[in-house]
């Protein structure tokens, strides 16, 4: 396993047993509870946390960016008063951030059902809707 494997396997590792995200590793890290969630970036204590709750997300598409070298899979939350947030694979949380979408937004797909969609092929941004409330 190349030095990039060991070190998303590390990370893994550390998830699963609860450490805390590192700034040397991440950017920004993702936390939730049962009222939404938060994307704080780590590495600037400067700046303030983003706070969205689940109530406040009418949509939600999944796509992935081409980065030049590697892609990089994202979700996009459209919000009730027009705006939009982002969240992506390199952000500390991100695997269970996934697994609780399903069980925040009633009726969103799990990632079973549109990671390939999204992933392959490589390099194209490959958007899919995975979640629409009812009232939109």
């Amino acid at each position: 396993m190349d030095e990039a494997g060991l070190k998303l396997e590390r990370l893994k590792r550390e998830e699963e047993a609860g450490v805390p995200p590192s700034p040397t590793d991440y950017q920004f890290a993702l936390a939730f509870d049962s009222n939404g969630f938060t994307i704080t970036d780590i590495r600037s204590r400067r700046c303030e946390a983003v706070v969205t709750r689940w109530a406040d997300i009418c949509r939600a598409t999944a796509f992935k960016r081409d980065l030049f070298a590697i892609d990089c899979i994202c979700v996009r939350f459209g919000l009730l008063d027009g705006t939009e947030i982002e969240v992506d694979e390199d952000m500390a949380g991100w695997k269970r951030f996934l697994e609780v979408l399903p069980h925040q937004l009633s009726g969103c797909k799990p990632q079973s059902e549109w990671f390939s969609t999204v992933a392959l092929p490589p390099f194209a941004a490959n958007p899919i809707q995975i979640y629409v409330h009812a009232a939109v």
